[in-house]
């Protein structure tokens, strides 16, 4: 009677503590995306906008972005709703609350089951916030504004935690709704999953004490899995349905090689990222033996090489000449490179280093007091490192107050449906001015037919637009120029200048 009561404090005990570190994480996550990233941060005018028009298609209804497939279907359904009773900025600020909050869960959740006690697992989130800020492999973050990937990590991480707990169907669950979320995120951390899953297992052909989950369980949890994924599944694949084969191709040329070649193509990756990463990957092998004890600490190992693994591949699948095109089995690698296989080594990478050091941390240094004031500076250095985030529009001061007085401008006394021709250096018109844009760079759809159209457009002057059929749906146009017009602007501030096309044309 006496051990069960103690057995039940102590259980109370350590829920307590990963509460208490839980929200600690929580609160870490928040600063660093609140001064790092300042709302609105550089994704966060194209995810909202979009999820304000899936709910309310009134708002800039003619927008040729707004009006291209859903690929994120699950992000618009949840926090999108949030746009019909609050202003942009405050739909960011709830939506991150609520997706850092998932994400601290996960992470807190998953470094209990990696055997991290006490402060540890914050430890880690500092040290994984310190390197983040730093810089990454091929662009991925995972704290900074609210879109689906944030909150697909977070439930990666508590699936994953939650298969090392051998709670299968909760973790069928998390990993389904993550791939909801965001279906690459969820896709390869699942394929990790797999990876390291399949190594666990063929150890047992070696040890048969070796505990496994049986078969029969795995498939259950597998359909379990697959009805939370298809809200994310479905519409990703409906991207693919009106699209010609040639469309196909092109659309994904676009895609890697020309707007995300940043993300997807290895040979515009920095230098300095593989010579950083490689710095990492080499510190994590030398060292993990230290760390590795139990067969929970093994799966993880085996999860982060598959995600290296799948990165070294990418590499190879797009490493040749350029043009790209002239690339032995151009189409097909270029398929493979559009489904981001360097976006989870970016994140597990780094993670897997920042948990191992924290549990070395915890070993090394004895006092307590010491052990915090060394993690601390660690983490004011990730809150204070400058950032180009916090100025995601990239303009001086006074260029940005401009255009921000021009979108006000234009919100408040253009009709609701107009369709703007804005400069190409613009930032968040959608956001700010709240009407359709006719081009904006940043705003690439998903779809091979929109993204065919979209590369037309990105090389189109106002005069090719003229010629069109309609003129392309324009009502307005604002430029960017010192040079007085022929026409009275309807509005100028700085070098902006606004005018109703009509009015240009007579």
């Amino acid at each position: 009677m006496g051990e069960a009561v103690a057995t039940q404090s102590s259980l109370s005990e350590r829920r307590r503590w990963t509460c208490l570190v839980g929200l600690a994480v929580w609160g870490s996550f928040l600063l660093v995306s609140a001064w790092q990233s300042p709302v609105p941060s550089v994704n966060e005018p194209h995810y909202l906008a979009r999820a304000k028009h899936f709910w309310q298609p009134e708002f800039a209804p003619s927008d040729f972005f707004l009006n291209s497939s859903e690929t994120h279907y699950v992000f618009y359904l949840t926090v999108g709703w949030l746009t019909k009773f609050t202003s942009f900025a405050t739909a960011a600020w709830v939506g991150r609350g609520v997706a850092l909050g998932l994400l601290a869960f996960g992470w807190t959740k998953l470094s209990r089951s990696l055997g991290l006690v006490r402060w540890a697992p914050l430890y880690a989130a500092w040290l994984f916030l310190a390197m983040q800020s730093v810089g990454n492999f091929s662009g991925e973050w995972v704290v900074g504004g609210v879109e689906g990937k944030v909150f697909s990590y977070g439930l990666l991480f508590a699936g994953i935690a939650h298969w090392l707990d051998s709670r299968l169907y909760r973790c069928a669950v998390c990993l389904g709704l993550a791939i909801s979320f965001h279906p690459v995120v969820g896709i390869w951390g699942v394929i990790c999953g797999g990876f390291a899953e399949l190594l666990r297992r063929m150890a047992t052909w070696k040890n048969p004490s070796v505990d496994v989950i049986p078969w029969s369980k795995i498939l259950i949890a597998i359909g379990i899995l697959t009805v939370c994924a298809l809200p994310g599944i479905v519409p990703a694949l409906q991207t693919l349905a009106d699209a010609t084969p040639k469309q196909t191709r092109q659309g994904t040329y676009i895609h890697v090689f020309i707007r995300l070649r940043h993300h997807l193509d290895p040979m515009e990756i920095p230098l300095g990222a593989y010579l950083g990463y490689g710095v990492l990957l080499a510190v994590w092998l030398l060292i993990r033996p230290e760390t590795e004890r139990t067969t929970n600490d093994r799966w993880w190992t085996s999860f982060v090489l598959g995600s290296v693994l799948i990165a070294i591949v990418g590499i190879g699948l797009g490493w040749g000449p350029r043009p790209a095109l002239e690339m032995p089995y151009f189409e097909f690698r270029q398929s493979l490179l559009k489904f981001y296989p360097f976006r989870l080594v970016d994140i597990a990478l780094p993670m897997a280093v920042s948990l191992m050091a924290a549990r070395l941390g915890m070993r090394w240094v004895s006092q307590p007091l010491r052990r915090f004031a060394l993690f601390a500076i660690v983490f004011a250095y990730a809150v204070f490192l400058p950032s180009a985030n916090r100025n995601p529009s990239r303009m001086k001061p006074e260029r940005l107050a401009d255009w921000l007085a021009t979108c006000e401008w234009v919100r408040e006394n253009t009709p609701t449906d107009a369709v703007f021709y804005t400069p190409r250096s613009t930032w968040a018109f959608k956001w700010y001015a709240e009407r359709a844009e006719y081009f904006a760079y940043k705003d690439i759809p998903q779809d091979a037919v929109n993204v065919v159209e979209w590369f037309q457009r990105s090389n189109e002057e106002l005069r090719d637009v003229l010629r069109k059929p309609n003129r392309g749906g324009l009502t307005h146009v604002i430029f960017e120029t010192d040079q007085e017009m022929s026409v009275k602007p309807l509005f100028q501030r700085g070098r902006y200048q606004v005018f109703r096309l009509d009015d240009l044309l007579k």
